[in-house]
């Protein structure tokens, strides 16, 4: 498996406009865990490739890593729903306790 494959999708069911997980409680729910540190926002410089012109690009809020048993895992929160990539094995339990808390399903 590719490592920005995701391995786990965080999302509440069923998934619609307005059955998603808001992003001040995923914020919210980061801001008090101990085991999932928040990624600073970042930019940099680029070229858009839709419009081939100099372009900043920006780190999408809510991101963050935790340390699962088999390395590293980054969670991305996307359109209510929160995407985790790592490497695969052992993130499970993190996963599970995030999803339970969000009432949501992985």
């Amino acid at each position: 498996m590719h490592h920005d494959d995701p391995i786990f999708i965080v999302r509440r069911r069923p998934v619609s406009a307005d059955n998603q997980i808001p992003l001040d409680e995923w914020l919210a729910y980061l801001s008090s865990s101990s085991v999932i540190t928040a990624k600073p926002p970042t930019e940099w410089r680029g070229i858009n490739p839709f419009t081939k012109q100099p372009t900043v690009f920006r780190s999408p809020p809510g991101s963050a890593i935790f340390q699962g048993q088999s390395g590293p895992c980054e969670i991305e929160y996307h359109a209510g729903s929160l995407i985790v990539r790592g490497t695969v094995g052992h993130a499970e339990e993190t996963v599970t306790q995030i999803a339970n808390a969000l009432n949501a399903e992985v």
